[in-house]
């Protein structure tokens, strides 16, 4: 297993994104988000490396579990020494905010910071005001997806 090892399998795991983070407007990986429950590697009889990944989704009405299945596979793909990858999804629903990196969680605090001061410059309820918080939002989302793009 000379050049895989379980940094380069979580680097390229972190390269997924979750949906719902893009769409949030705070785009994160499954390592962040504290969606990779496990990384197991060992070495076939043949001396190729296979991986077992262990996944968990964050809400059992989360329907982003095949896309999730097709982007990790595709993205360990780019590893050559990487012969086989078997992925086991959790049936525990057990994820939480906790989960996530602090480094997310401070992202996520700095969205919600500007949020709510925007929000709270906005206090006026009349519709250019609420079209300002909107276009604001919608600004920063597609600024967030290109810096991560």
């Amino acid at each position: 297993m000379a050049d895989v090892d379980i940094n380069r399998v979580n680097q390229a795991l972190q390269k997924v994104l979750d949906p719902c983070s893009v769409g949030r407007g705070v785009p994160a990986g499954l390592v962040d988000m504290g969606m990779v429950t496990g990384v197991e590697l060992t070495t076939m009889p043949d001396g190729r490396a296979q991986a077992v990944i262990g996944l968990r989704i964050t809400s059992p009405a989360c329907t982003f579990q095949p896309y999730f299945e097709d982007q990790v596979r595709q993205s360990l793909a780019a590893i050559a020494e990487l012969d086989k990858v078997r992925i086991q999804w959790s049936g525990v629903f057990d994820w939480s905010d906790d989960d996530m990196s602090p480094a997310l969680k401070e992202r996520l605090q700095e969205k919600r910071s500007r949020l709510l001061k925007i929000i709270e410059r906005s206090r006026g309820n009349d519709a250019s005001s609420r079209e300002a918080v909107h276009a604001a939002e919608v600004r920063h989302n597609k600024q967030s997806t290109k810096a991560k793009g």
